[in-house]
Formats: structure tokens, sequence, C-alpha cells
């Protein structure tokens, strides 16, 4: 849970936003297949996020930014 983004979790991509002040669109991220909308945001100030992500572009299972 984050006080200042907003994640959207699709199958393929996630949209991550600034919130809640002019709410906008920060970055995009091309995953892989996920439709579980698997996805975890740390609540600490450095923001661990974690996904599963394309293996044609970076290779492995899990990326964590």
């Amino acid at each position: 849970m984050s006080r200042t983004r907003l994640l959207v979790v699709l199958v393929r991509k996630i949209h991550i936003f600034s919130f809640p002040n002019q709410c906008r669109l920060l970055h995009t991220i091309d995953t892989r297949d996920n439709p579980r909308g698997l996805c975890e945001l740390s609540n600490t100030d450095g923001s661990l996020l974690v996904f599963p992500f394309n293996a044609k572009t970076k290779g492995g299972f899990v990326q964590f930014l």
C-alpha cells in the first residue's frame, strides 16, 4: 500500500500513477502474462515493486524495482 502511488495491474502491463493530488501517469511497465494481477508494493519510502516480468526483454521470472 502506498499513499503517494496508485497501481493499475493489467494482464500484460502495470501503470503507475501519482496519487492523490493531480492523478497522472508516471510509468508503464510491460510484464509477462499476469492474469491474476500479481504485484506487491512495499510501504517504505524506498517503495520496492515486485511483479512477473517480460522474459523476452530481460529473462527470468520476477523483477524487483
